[in-house]
């Protein structure tokens, strides 16, 4: 009896063996992808004044009494104040620490800005951070203070810039008042004021005192607690505000994820194959794959949305299992396992590695994208502009190009091209060799039966093929140490000397012309085929 899983047919297998393949479908890997979102927010606290919300943004479990949480961060010491003259500091400083509050973790910024109109010209705000994850939060702290922090700058900056003005002002004024009123309470106010001046280069004598306004006493000895909104001293503006956020977005949101970042750090050295066009950072790699969700991309054969072909590709409207002109029933979910059960995915996956343009033809174009990114991560030194979507298309102008989404192929020379056709459930293209790597290592049976996600199953993929092109490489290394001089058609002729089978020698040639290009443009390699030549088969 056979067991559809997802579109990827295996046949019966034993309880044991079952058990054992459950450790690598979507589902199990569910815990990796459990996603810990982030509050932020700026508050401002002074003296005998209950905090204020300024800015937040986002929400995390654990914490509902908000107003606790914010008297919790004002009962943290702050940066020192400026109440006492004779300690005066007007620069930018930071406290910060990691704490926890009802089960969530945060990170908690204080820092100071300017304002001329506040008591001892400062105000007190305090930044934070916080997820139910520890380990997230701690991240957080030790990798991007600093560029919180280079953030916050930006705030007290803006503050800083206005202060110099309105200080200037605000002497000016208080100069005119003691020349008209003789007052030395003021007097001695001036004098405390010029060593604030001083530190901002702002020379008193050098006053204009035409801009100063005479006040009255109580103007400068009185202090002002109905102070003007703090966003206008610091200016959250939108570029701070979209670089704030998108700073939190691109955070790790998983345990997995920062598990990747904060431990894992493998960039390889050239010369290397890159693969996918990640330049060999494989847990950037990972993290894409992992943070992808194939899930909702793919539609499922044991769900409603199961995609069921008539001959224009059109979902058959009466429901049943209706067969194309071939006979067979045309169920297709656009994954890579599909490909495989369909006995297709060896060829299109040698027809990318020998650098042929895999052209796509399907009616279901959004759905073929999502097939083509996964798959792209296995093209040599591939980029994003190596795509093309159209409607229509001549197969002259898809050469260029790596990948190739359409609807339409108009009837011309083909012969350099491999089609995947969705809509007559037909491959015509390039072949894969029984005895090539892609055959024989890539996608053996006794491996790919045992995996059932797409996304452990595109991991394998990759690994293997990376771990391939680095044995190729260093035996090329081994070569040139003994002295042995090899063209590029040498080299390839010898793959058997290097443990390869010839079979690979339209991948190789593919590869070893791709690390020599030193255009932007893809190279496009004219009949490099396989030995067994072109394929056409039924899907």
């Amino acid at each position: 009896m056979r067991k559809s899983l997802g579109g990827f047919y295996t046949g019966a297998s034993s309880s044991a063996s079952r058990a054992s393949s459950s450790f690598f479908d979507d589902d199990s890997l569910q815990f990796l992808s459990d996603q810990k979102y982030y509050y932020s927010a700026i508050y401002e606290f002074s003296q005998g004044e209950a905090p204020k919300l300024i800015w937040e943004y986002g929400s995390v479990n654990g914490m509902s009494e908000m107003g606790s949480f914010m008297q919790f961060l004002i009962n943290t010491p702050a940066p020192k104040s400026n109440d006492n003259n004779n300690n005066i500091d007007f620069t930018f400083g930071v406290t910060s620490i990691v704490s926890t509050f009802e089960g969530a973790h945060f990170l908690a910024i204080y820092f100071q800005v300017l304002d001329s109109q506040a008591r001892g010209f400062t105000r007190h705000l305090v930044f934070v951070i916080a997820n139910q994850s520890r380990d997230l939060l701690n991240f957080c702290y030790s990798k991007y203070l600093k560029t919180f922090t280079k953030l916050l700058y930006g705030l007290y900056e803006y503050s800083e810039r206005n202060f110099k003005v309105e200080i200037k002002e605000y002497a000016e004024s208080l100069q005119k008042t003691i020349t008209m009123s003789q007052n030395q309470t003021l007097s001695d106010k001036l004098l405390e004021l010029t060593k604030i001046l001083l530190i901002f280069n702002i020379d008193i004598t050098n006053l204009d005192s035409e801009k100063g306004q005479i006040k009255t006493s109580d103007y400068f000895n009185i202090v002002n607690n109905e102070l003007r909104p703090v966003e206008v001293v610091i200016d959250l503006s939108y570029v701070f505000l979209s670089e704030i956020i998108m700073l939190i977005e691109s955070l790790p949101k998983t345990e997995t994820k920062f598990a990747i970042i904060s431990q894992i750090d493998i960039f390889e050295e050239n010369p290397t194959i890159d693969f996918g066009g990640y330049n060999n950072k494989y847990s950037e790699l990972v993290l894409n794959i992992m943070n992808s969700n194939y899930d909702e991309e793919i539609p499922s054969e044991t769900q409603n949305n199961s995609i069921l072909y008539d001959d224009s590709n059109s979902i058959n409207s009466n429901g049943m299992n209706s067969k194309n002109k071939h006979g067979y029933y045309q169920y297709f979910n656009y994954s890579l396992k599909e490909l495989v059960s369909r006995h297709v995915f060896n060829y299109c996956l040698f027809s990318i590695l020998s650098g042929r343009t895999l052209v796509i033809r399907s009616n279901q174009t959004s759905k073929a994208l999502s097939l083509v990114k996964k798959i792209s991560i296995l093209s040599p030194f591939f980029k994003p502009e190596f795509i093309l979507q159209k409607d229509t298309v001549d197969p002259s102008e898809c050469l260029k190009y790596a990948f190739v989404i359409t609807k339409n192929i108009l009837d011309s020379d083909k012969k350099n091209l491999s089609i995947l056709d969705l809509i007559s459930m037909v491959y015509s293209g390039d072949g894969c060799p029984q005895k090539s790597f892609v055959a024989c290592e890539l996608c053996r049976e006794q491996v790919v039966n045992h995996i059932e996600s797409e996304k452990v199953f595109l991991l394998h993929l990759y690994s293997t093929l990376n771990r391939i092109s680095i044995r190729f490489l260093i035996k090329l290394s081994e070569y040139s140490k003994i002295g042995k001089i090899l063209t590029k058609d040498k080299m390839l002729t010898s793959l058997k000397e290097f443990g390869f089978s010839p079979d690979d020698e339209p991948i190789f040639r593919y590869c070893i012309h791709c690390y020599f290009n030193k255009q932007h443009t893809r190279p496009i390699l004219m009949n490099n085929i396989s030995r067994g030549g072109l394929t056409l088969i039924t899907i």
